[in-house]
């Protein structure tokens, strides 16, 4: 309920800021391009504004609902970069994946994997059942710890993480397009700073436009973005609390210390606010709070036998 909630908030900014943009970026369009194109719209007909407002949201809630088919997020992981894993690397993987499966009750079959060529020690999980495994950390970690490392990934896929992530990332593709169009627009507008007035026109006609761009981000995109940073901290503590769950609780802890170098990865307050994951000293101390519960549950069950 929580990320449809958040779905529903970043739909309603997201058609803001697109029709925002798109009410400097048509007209531009309309100076640039010859008299006979987009007659429609110089006549300003065609289109009811109800017509306009569907239209809007279908820009929206399309590249969305494609990032739910799984052909287009194995075309985004590997425009990330990834490779679906073969060979050693393949086998590896599945040797420290296979454990966790049985543990999860699920089947090699419901997961396809991927290896990323980079020496960072990372992993991630995507959409429905994609997990991309960096070589960096299958080199530097104990199959034991890579095992505690995937699951914590199937536990993003267990809660549905990386879905919603997806339908997120989708909705968004329109505005970094016409964010791209709008720069675009404003660079080839400075050939005009030359002409006395119209340059002076254009230049407090583009100063205004950006102002009210940066006050719209401001006061809608930069509190909704704090609100999905602390989603995405959750989401971090409940994908370790799902690894323990399934009896990998010590091997992800000691793999996040190792990632980390020790625990020696706190950014400071404004890092640690603008970051989507936790600092990993408290990810750890989460563990073995985890593992301090059960020992105190079992103690108690035992004394009640």
């Amino acid at each position: 309920m929580v990320n449809f909630i958040l779905l529903l908030i970043q739909f309603a900014i997201d058609y803001v800021m697109l029709a925002v943009h798109l009410t400097f970026i048509i007209p531009a369009v309309l100076f640039f391009t010859p008299s006979s194109w987009f007659q429609t719209l110089r006549t300003g007909g065609g289109f009811t504004g109800e017509e306009i407002s569907l239209i809007l949201a279908l820009i929206l809630i399309v590249p969305a609902l494609l990032s739910r088919f799984s052909f287009f997020q194995s075309i985004l992981v590997c425009l990330n970069g990834a490779r679906k894993a073969k060979g050693d690397d393949l086998a590896y993987i599945e040797s420290a994946l296979m454990p966790v499966l049985q543990k999860a009750g699920l089947k090699r079959e419901a997961l396809t994997l991927y290896i990323q060529n980079s020496p960072e020690l990372n992993a991630y999980a995507m959409g429905d059942r994609h997990i991309v495994v960096y070589r960096g950390l299958l080199a530097a970690l104990p199959r034991e710890e890579v095992s505690g490392v995937l699951a914590h990934e199937l536990g993003h896929l267990a809660h549905n993480d990386t879905k919603w992530m997806l339908l997120s990332y989708g909705m968004n593709v329109p505005i970094t397009i016409v964010t791209i169009l709008y720069r675009a627009i404003v660079s080839l507008l400075r050939i005009f700073l030359i002409v006395p007035i119209l340059g002076l026109i254009i230049s407090l006609m583009v100063f205004f436009f950006n102002l009210w761009l940066q006050f719209l981000n401001f006061f809608m995109n930069l509190p909704f973005r704090l609100i999905q940073l602390v989603k995405a901290r959750q989401d971090e503590y409940d994908a370790d609390r799902y690894a323990f769950e399934l009896g990998y609780g010590a091997e992800l802890h000691n793999a996040l210390y190792d990632i980390s170098g020790g625990a020696q990865d706190d950014p400071g307050f404004w890092g640690r606010l603008w970051s989507d994951h936790p600092v990993t000293q408290k990810r750890l101390e989460k563990l073995r709070a985890l593992v301090t519960q059960i020992e105190a549950e079992g103690r108690d069950g035992s004394q009640v036998e």
